[in-house]
């Protein structure tokens, strides 16, 4: 949380509203920014030092931020610890959720104050509650946010919390409302079980005690972006071993294949051998012919009679 609530009578009074409040916001629900802290350039507190819950707050916000963040960002405005301003002129008069969206506000929305004489009322809050803050949450926030306009308000807690030495929990560990006639009205559950965000048409869900974010029609889980690069690298490690594996089964059949062209040529060679060999044996064979054939003129020749 960025701000701290402090009384009306706290610090000086809060200078005069130019024009008239956006919204009935008693002066109870004002906030007091803590400093340090970085202004935009209209002089109102961007930040302060308060100090930052615990990793399970910060785990839920990162996760959440980013799903919505890339589900939304191109269509709204999605914001995480950033001041929302309800006067003009009144730079207590904000409050800090820790993560909004706000649908139909462009590049302009970008800068790190969220101003409602500006820009539309957010239409999805989520508050991390915590021991420490869930009184704030479930109580002052709410109203805020009610006065406000907020068209839901999620509250989900992020440690077990509010639960301590035995005991009960004053609130479920998730839950929404949703704004009907200028009330709050709790997000009930449907046939199924799921908790639907109508404003983000989305199925809210706890898993092991963490925050998950769901398509209602397909019952996917939505990551975050390290998740879904995560889950890029195992695709691509996965794709490298097949084609790994391809190329081995292909050497192996190359291998396979020069073997028989070796034994193929080993053959071949053997049959050159073989017939240079049977020529030459035919040669021999006709020599020894042709010499027989000699042998049998001459033979012929002397058994003749030699006239006197």
């Amino acid at each position: 949380m960025l701000a701290k609530l402090v009384p009306e009578s706290a610090g000086a009074p809060a200078p005069k509203a130019p024009q008239r409040c956006l919204a009935a916001v008693p002066k109870l629900y004002q906030y007091q920014v803590v400093p340090p802290f970085s202004c935009d350039r209209d002089g109102y507190p961007e930040s302060d030092s308060a100090p930052v819950e615990g990793p399970p707050h910060i785990e839920t916000l990162i996760y959440a931020y980013s799903v919505l963040k890339a589900r939304c960002g191109d269509r709204a405005r999605v914001g995480s610890n950033g001041a929302i301003y309800y006067e003009e002129g009144n730079p207590r008069a904000c409050i800090v959720p820790d993560l909004f969206v706000a649908f139909g506000v462009g590049e302009e929305a970008r800068e790190g104050t969220y101003k409602l004489w500006k820009f539309p009322v957010p239409d999805f809050v989520l508050e991390a509650m915590s021991p420490r803050s869930w009184r704030e949450d479930l109580g002052i926030k709410k109203a805020t946010y009610l006065h406000l306009g907020v068209r839901e308000y999620w509250v989900f807690d992020s440690r077990g919390a509010p639960s301590k030495r035995g005991r009960h929990r004053v609130a479920p560990p998730l839950a929404g409302f949703r704004l009907a006639d200028g009330v709050y009205e709790p997000v009930l559950a449907d046939e199924s079980g799921r908790l639907l965000s109508q404003v983000l048409g989305l199925e809210l869900r706890l898993h092991e005690w963490n925050l998950q974010f769901y398509e209602v029609g397909t019952g996917e889980r939505l990551l975050s972006y390290s998740e879904e690069r995560n889950e890029r690298m195992k695709e691509r490690d996965w794709r490298l071993r097949e084609q790994a594996g391809r190329l081995k089964e292909r050497k192996g059949r190359l291998k396979e294949r020069k073997g028989r062209l070796k034994e193929k040529a080993a053959r071949l060679a053997a049959e050159a051998k073989f017939e240079a060999l049977h020529a030459k044996w035919q040669q021999e064979a006709d020599a020894w012919r042709a010499v027989e054939a000699r042998i049998a003129a001459v033979e012929a020749e002397l058994r003749l009679p030699r006239d006197a």
